[in-house]
C-alpha cells in the first residue's frame, strides 16, 4: 500500500484535535485483544530485538500511571508483561481515578503470547452555568465553555465575564454521572480604563498602504467615553478622536497622512476619562521602508538567488503559497517564517511539501538558519548559515538527506533597483557536495517587487541552471503581498508559485 506523508500529516494535525490534552474530549472505551505464535509475534511491532519469544501476556494502556491487577497482584504502569505463564483462564483489573475500570477474563494459550491494547474511558459529569446577564462568557481553567459539553471529572476552576461586571471566580469540583449546577449573579462594575498598546514601535507616515497608519489598542472593562490625543515631540497636540467604547479592546487606526508634516521623532497617545487615563509611546520614521523580502528554501531574497538585504526593524514575516510543476504534475505547499532581530541580524526557516498527483509520491523539505548581513554605503554583504532536511516517499521506499548549505550574498543598491550575487558552498552529510553560484536584479520600491534569477549549480562539476521570475504587489489598507512567481529549469520543467505574504 503507498503510503504518503502528506496524508500522515495530516492525521496526526487532525488526531491532535482529539487529544487528551482538550480539556472536554471523552475517549470512548475499547479493547483489542489477539494471540500469537512465535513466528507472528517476531514479525509483528510488539517484537523487540534479542528478546527470546515466551508464552504470556502483554498489557498496553492509552494512558500512563494505570493501576493493573492481574489475578489479584497489583502493579502501576502503562505497559506491562508477564512472561512464562502456564496456559489458562486469568482475571484483569485495569483501573486509574478519573477513568471507568476495565474487568475482563483473559485467556492464556499453549504456544502462543496474549496482547491486550486498551483504551479507558474518561468518568464525566456535567456542568450548568446560569448567568443573569444573556451576553456573559464562561471559562473552565480558562478555556471558553458550552454548557452541552461533557466534562471529564475532576477540579477545575470556574470564570464568567460580561463586558460591565464584574468577574465571577470560583472553584468546582466535577463528578462521575453528575450534573453540577451554579448560578450566578454579576454585579456591576466602575468603569476602569485598562491600558492602550500599539501593533508597532515604528512607522513611516509616508510609506504605501498599511505601512502608513499605526493600530492603538484601548483596553476596558465596561462601556464607557473617553478622547485619544497624540502629543508630539514639543508636547504639542496634533491629534483628537473621540472614543466610544462598546466592548472589552477597542481598535483605532491613525493614518500618519492624515496629520501635514509630521515629523520624524518620539510621539505620545494618551486615552483620557473624566478621572483616568492611560498612555504610550511610538516613534515616527520618515526613512523607515519593511519590504517584502520573500523567503525560498531557507534563505530571503530571490527565488533562485538569495541577497544581503534585511530589514531595518525588527519585524515578522510569514507566507504561504500554492505550486504546481507542470513537467511532473507536482503540487507544493511551502510554508516561510523569518524574524528581524535588528538591521543586521535575521533568523528564517521553512517548510515545503511536495506531493506527486500521478504516483503519490512526496517529498518534504525542512530549512532553518539565519541571516548576518553588514551594510557598505549602497552595499551590503551577507553571511547565509542554513540546515536543511530533505524525505522522499514512495512505494514503500523512504529516503532522507542532511545537509549544511553556506553562503556570502553580496547586493548592490542603486535607488530602487537592487543587483545580488551569491556564491555558495553545499555540503550533504550523505557525500555528495557541490559549489554553486547564483545572481539575480529586481526592483522594490515597496509598493512592488519584481525580479529575474539564476543559479549555476555544480559550477566545478556538470553545470545546470535554475531561473526564476517573480512579482509581488502589495495589496491595498494592509501590510500584505499577493506574488505569483515562474520557475525554470534547464531542461525546461517549469513551475508555477501563488503566494500570500505578511509583515507583522
Amino acid at each position: 500500500m503507498k503510503k504518503n506523508l502528506i496524508f500522515t500529516l495530516l492525521l496526526l494535525s487532525l488526531s491532535s484535535l482529539f487529544s487528551e490534552d482538550n480539556l472536554f474530549y471523552i475517549s470512548d472505551e475499547s479493547i483489542y485483544r489477539t494471540s500469537l505464535n512465535e513466528a507472528q509475534y517476531n514479525e509483528s511491532k510488539y517484537y523487540t530485538e534479542g528478546t527470546a519469544f515466551t508464552q504470556g501476556l502483554e498489557i498496553y494502556s492509552n494512558t500512563e500511571n494505570v493501576y493493573i491487577y492481574f489475578n489479584g497482584k497489583k502493579s502501576l504502569a502503562s505497559n506491562i508483561s508477564y512472561n512464562s505463564l502456564p496456559s489458562g483462564t486469568y482475571s484483569l483489573q485495569i483501573k486509574k481515578s478519573g477513568y471507568k475500570s476495565i474487568y475482563l477474563l483473559v485467556d492464556i494459550i499453549d504456544g502462543k503470547r496474549t496482547i491486550i491494547n486498551v483504551t479507558l474511558a474518561r468518568e464525566y459529569g456535567f456542568l450548568r452555568v446560569n448567568v443573569d446577564e444573556p451576553n456573559s462568557v464562561i471559562y473552565l481553567n480558562n478555556i471558553k465553555f458550552d454548557n452541552n459539553n461533557p466534562i471529564p471529572t475532576g477540579s477545575y476552576s470556574l470564570k464568567v465575564k460580561s463586558f460591565g461586571y464584574e468577574e465571577f471566580k470560583t472553584n468546582i469540583l466535577i463528578i462521575d454521572n453528575y450534573t453540577k449546577i451554579i448560578d450566578v449573579n454579576l454585579e456591576k462594575a466602575p468603569f476602569k480604563l485598562t491600558s492602550i498598546k500599539t501593533n508597532k514601535d515604528y512607522f513611516n507616515p509616508n510609506a504605501y498602504e498599511g505601512f502608513s497608519s499605526i493600530n492603538f489598542y484601548i483596553s476596558v472593562n465596561g462601556p464607557g467615553n473617553g478622547n485619544l490625543i497624540i502629543y508630539n515631540v514639543d508636547n504639542e497636540i496634533i491629534h483628537t478622536r473621540s472614543l466610544n467604547f462598546t466592548n472589552w479592546t477597542t481598535k483605532v487606526n491613525f493614518n500618519g497622512g492624515d496629520v501635514n508634516n509630521l515629523l520624524d521623532g518620539f510621539y505620545t497617545v494618551k486615552v483620557e476619562t473624566e478621572d483616568q487615563e492611560v498612555s504610550t509611546n511610538f516613534n515616527v520614521d520618515s526613512t523607515l521602508i519593511n519590504r517584502n523580502i520573500g523567503i525560498y528554501n531557507g534563505f530571503s531574497g530571490l527565488l533562485n538567488c538569495p541577497t544581503a538585504e534585511i530589514n531595518s526593524k525588527p519585524i515578522l514575516y510569514n507566507s504561504i503559497g500554492l505550486g504546481y510543476n507542470v513537467g511532473s504534475s507536482t503540487l507544493s505547499l511551502p510554508i516561510f517564517l523569518s524574524i528581524t532581530k535588528s538591521d543586521s541580524l535575521q533568523f528564517h526557516g521553512g517548510l515545503e511539501i511536495d506531493l506527486n498527483t500521478v504516483n503519490s509520491e512526496s517529498d518534504v523539505n525542512l530549512s532553518l538558519g539565519l541571516l548576518y548581513s553588514y551594510k557598505l554605503s549602497s552595499s551590503r554583504i551577507g553571511l547565509n548559515l542554513n540546515y536543511n532536511f530533505e524525505s522522499n516517499q514512495s512505494d514503500e521506499v523512504y529516503n532522507y538527506g542532511n545537509s549544511l548549505i553556506i553562503n556570502t550574498p553580496i547586493t548592490l543598491n542603486r535607488d530602487s533597483i537592487y543587483f545580488s550575487i551569491t556564491p555558495e558552498y553545499h555540503y550533504n552529510f550523505n557525500g555528495f557536495d557541490s559549489v554553486n553560484l547564483s545572481g539575480g536584479v529586481h526592483f522594490d520600491n515597496q509598493k512592488s517587487r519584481s525580479g529575474i534569477s539564476v543559479k549555476v549549480n555544480n559550477i566545478l562539476d556538470r553545470i545546470d541552471y535554475n531561473y526564476g521570475i517573480e512579482h509581488t504587489i502589495l495589496l491595498k489598507n494592509s501590510q500584505s503581498y499577493l506574488g505569483l512567481s515562474l520557475l525554470s529549469d534547464d531542461d525546461f520543467n517549469i513551475s508555477f508559485l501563488l503566494s500570500l505574504s505578511n509583515l507583522y
